[in-house]
């Protein structure tokens, strides 16, 4: 469209995890048995969430991670993002989500992510303590 100029500025999106999809394969690679049984059976993935960065601290991005999550009806949730994105890393523990793993090579070696959790739709327990990240050092 000629003399049309249009911008996204912000989206979110996710879906439910279904055993041998791509990603979730990359994901339940880096997992135990336990964790992929808990984290990965009634699951939703979290897959993106961006905000142009003229609307970066206004709250859209919690509004936005809000909104997604409560359409689903999943029992729980993941997501992955680099190590080093700590704007995404502080909003995704002030929302409750909780490292699953850390420097988890999902497509390689060169680019770490972190693999967090999120229980959804009423499941209010403490997380058991051998589904969380344990810091091996």
């Amino acid at each position: 469209m000629q003399g049309c100029k249009r911008e996204i500025n912000w989206f979110a999106y996710g879906y439910t995890s279904l055993s041998k999809q791509f990603y979730r394969e990359k994901i339940a690679n880096q997992l135990s048995d336990d964790k992929i049984d808990f984290w990965l059976a009634d699951c939703f993935e979290f897959v993106e969430l961006a905000v142009n960065h003229s609307y970066k601290r206004l709250g859209v991005a919690s509004k936005l991670h809000d909104e997604l999550l409560e359409n689903t009806n999943c029992g729980t949730a993941v997501l992955t993002t680099a190590i080093k994105n700590k704007p995404a890393l502080n909003l995704y523990r002030k929302k409750g989500w909780e490292v699953i793993k850390k420097d988890a090579p999902i497509i390689s070696k060169d680019n770490l992510q972190v693999i967090m959790g999120k229980l959804l739709n009423g499941n209010h327990f403490n997380f058991p303590e051998q589904y969380k990240y344990k810091n091996e050092t």
